[in-house]
């Protein structure tokens, strides 16, 4: 995705996403494509459904739940609003071009994706170097950007007192449907550019 070429685009269901790859080291800043079945407003109840285009599959939600959580550490303060599985019905390669590079993985004509919405707002008094978020899935496997996984702010600096509108998604299995409480996020690693703030990765489970 590109502006973030990573998913900017894909803040689709209810903002505008973006994409990246990387793990939780210090600077990262690969971005990718706009996917173009992520658009505002579109999913919001399940058997909703986006047609396909050209550069996109059908998507349809299977899937939702309002998270409604709010996490603080370190002067940095998360908030998870809405968590979606998506069916992703393709016809040709073009459709899962975009799909495949931002996750990092080949995928079958018909896929499922896991995403996750957030806020991230930045307390502390300088800027922060966002790293790379993952995800543990329900079946207990955990996946970082470029390897089943991505996420919108990876390689992103969040400026003193500024809130980013973030997402982070996977490719999980159909059967996940119904685990949708059982996913779990790791914040990346951030750091100021002078080393005053060093906040480690730390998981937080999405059901409490």
């Amino acid at each position: 995705m590109k502006k973030t070429a990573y998913l900017l685009g894909i803040l689709i269901i209810s903002a505008s996403l973006l994409t990246a790859c990387g793990n939780n080291s210090k600077t990262i800043s690969n971005k990718n494509e706009t996917s173009t079945h992520y658009v505002s407003g579109v999913t919001k109840k399940v058997d909703d459904t986006q047609k396909a285009t050209d550069d996109a599959g059908q998507a349809k939600l299977l899937a939702i739940k309002n998270i409604n959580l709010t996490k603080n550490i370190k002067g940095t303060t998360f908030k998870f609003k809405d968590a979606k599985i998506l069916e992703i019905k393709t016809n040709n390669k073009s459709q899962r071009d975009t799909d495949e590079k931002n996750f990092g993985v080949t995928l079958p004509d018909t896929y499922y994706e896991f995403a996750l919405y957030y806020d991230l707002t930045n307390n502390n008094k300088t800027a922060l170097q966002i790293n790379t978020p993952e995800l543990i899935l329900p079946n207990k496997v955990q996946v970082q950007p470029n390897q089943g996984s991505m996420d919108s702010l990876v390689g992103e600096t969040i400026q003193a007192g500024a809130k980013k509108e973030g997402m982070v998604g996977a490719i999980v299995e159909k059967t996940d449907v119904s685990k949708i409480s059982k996913f779990k996020y790791v914040t990346s690693n951030m750091s100021s550019d002078d080393d005053s703030i060093n906040i480690n990765a730390t998981t937080f489970e999405l059901n409490k």
